[in-house]
């Protein structure tokens, strides 16, 4: 009997089933890949916004009182407002010294499906806006002293 050349039926089909079952494993990595790699934009995205936000607050753009759900501007489309953030502050006396100020400001995405949310969360020692008015108020009683006497 002489072998025959070529591939049976039997092994062409197993073949097949081999292609579409590694194809179905590698959508799914690549469908896991994907959604990283957004959360991870997420978070990156949150970090930096909660950042800004926090410089903003202690150079006094934004009122150091505690605040929740504030919509975020995007610094990058002058102004922008970003859909599905938000931002919250909390204020509170600092722990360690009566003349700090602990602030927590917190930066959420809200997505349409659950995949897709991220925070970030930082938190700033600083010192309590009422030294420096008690010392610019003592500064001032001081120069008019000064300047009553001569």
């Amino acid at each position: 009997m002489t072998p025959r050349r070529g591939m049976t039926l039997y092994e062409i089909v197993l073949s097949l089933a081999i292609l579409f079952g590694s194809m179905a494993v590698m959508a799914g990595m690549i469908a896991t890949g994907s959604r990283a790699a957004t959360q991870s934009r997420l978070r990156t995205k949150a970090a930096i916004l909660c950042q800004t936000k926090l410089a903003e607050i202690v150079a006094g753009a934004e009122p150091m009182t505690a605040t929740s759900g504030g919509s975020l501007a995007d610094p990058a489309t002058s102004g922008d407002v970003l859909a599905g953030w938000s931002w919250d502050l909390g204020v509170t006396q600092g722990d360690l010294r009566t003349d700090l100020v602990r602030l927590e400001v917190t930066v959420r995405h809200s997505g349409e499906n659950g995949e897709s949310d991220a925070a970030s969360t930082l938190i700033r020692y600083v010192r309590s806006p009422a030294v420096y008015e008690a010392a610019a108020q003592l500064e001032a009683e001081n120069s008019a002293e000064e300047q009553g006497v001569e």
